[in-house]
């Protein structure tokens, strides 16, 4: 007795279909998701493959503000910060700098007692980010425009500085210093002689400066960078606080 091969019903060629495109709908929707996902993994890469340059940045102002010379501030130098911002295509960003006196002898050709400077300048010509963090040393009675630079980090396009002000109670986060609370009260630009004078235990010359006025610190200071978005539009900002010697 032969058997007759049942044919396909309509019911199972409609069901074919029906899998056939749910199938379609799924690889629709799963391979642009998969393929978003391999992008993001590879800018996660490229953006903390630049971790290092900005918190060795980080480190290196950390470094320098632990030097800060309280002496030298009674003797001719300033502990100043300038709040900015720049317009950055529509965005503002901040552009502060900050200028202070730091003991450091690994540099005796500029002094031991120098003026440190951080602040964005604009990138040279044909660079693809407009700014760069750039530190200035300087002798202490050398002129504002005076000083060798050294760039730390090419793709910073901000820079932003905040001061803990303990002269209120309680104490406070301000974005310039001095602050107005503690008032103006450092003499600029004294000569560097009485700086020295003043690291030897000498008496400054009588005539040549005003009697030290008291000093005034922020407690620590709050470094934010911000380099450019990966991911997102948003600027990558990387932070740390340090705290200010006091003598």
């Amino acid at each position: 007795m032969r058997l007759r091969q049942r044919r396909p019903t309509g019911m199972t060629i409609i069901e074919l279909l029906v899998v056939i495109a749910i199938l379609g709908i799924f690889m629709g929707i799963a391979i642009p998701s998969v393929s978003k996902a391999f992008q993001s993994m590879d800018l996660a890469k490229r953006m903390t493959s630049r971790y290092p340059d900005a918190w060795r940045t980080l480190d290196a102002i950390s470094d320098m503000l632990r030097r800060t010379y309280p002496t030298a501030l009674q003797s001719g130098g300033s502990f100043i910060g300038r709040n900015s911002s720049y317009d950055a295509g529509g965005v503002m960003l901040p552009s502060d700098e900050l200028i202070f006196p730091v003991l450091d002898t690994g540099f005796s050709h500029v002094g031991s007692v120098q003026r440190i400077s951080y602040r964005l300048e604009r990138a040279p010509e044909g660079e693809m980010y407009p700014m760069v963090l750039v530190q200035t040393r300087a002798s202490l009675g050398a002129e504002a425009e005076a000083g060798t630079g050294e760039t730390l980090l090419t793709r910073a396009i901000g820079l932003d500085f905040s001061y803990l002000d303990e002269s209120v109670e309680p104490a406070e986060w301000v974005q310039e210093w001095p602050s107005a609370s503690t008032g103006t009260s450092l003499p600029p630009g004294w000569a560097e002689e009485v700086v020295e004078a003043v690291l030897e235990g000498q008496a400054p010359v009588s005539g040549k400066a005003p009697a030290p006025k008291p000093v005034h610190l922020p407690r620590a200071v709050k470094i934010t960078i911000f380099m450019p978005g990966e991911i997102s539009r948003q600027p990558t900002s990387f932070t740390t606080v340090v705290n200010i010697p006091s003598r």
